[in-house]
C-alpha cells in the first residue's frame, strides 16, 4: 500500500508513528529506510505528543458524543455528519 501512495504522490521526509505492532514491525523497519523517511515513535499515554489529535477528541466528546443518544448506526452517521458540518 505504502508504494501505492508514494508513486502517486512521493514519500514524506519524517513520518510519526503512535505505536508499532510487533508483527509488522519488520515491514515498518525496512520499507522506511529504502524510502529515506525517518519514523518518529511517540510516546504512549503522552496526549502532548498528539496535541491537534487529543484536542479534536476532546471537542468530539464534549460537543457531540456526550450531548447525543444515538439510536442506530445510521443515527450515528447522521448526527456525526451534521455536527461536523457546523
Amino acid at each position: 500500500m505504502m508504494n501505492r501512495i508514494v508513486a502517486a504522490r512521493s514519500a514524506a521526509q519524517y513520518h510519526s508513528h503512535s505505536t508499532t505492532a510487533p508483527s509488522s514491525f519488520r515491514a515498518r523497519s525496512t520499507w522506511p529506510h529504502l524510502h529515506q523517511v525517518t519514523l518518529d515513535f511517540g510516546r504512549l499515554g503522552k496526549p502532548t505528543d498528539h496535541a491537534l489529535v487529543e484536542s479534536f477528541n476532546g471537542r468530539l466528546r464534549d460537543e457531540c458524543l456526550n450531548t447525543n443518544w444515538f439510536l442506530s448506526l445510521e443515527d450515528a452517521k447522521r448526527k456525526l455528519e451534521t455536527w461536523r458540518k457546523h
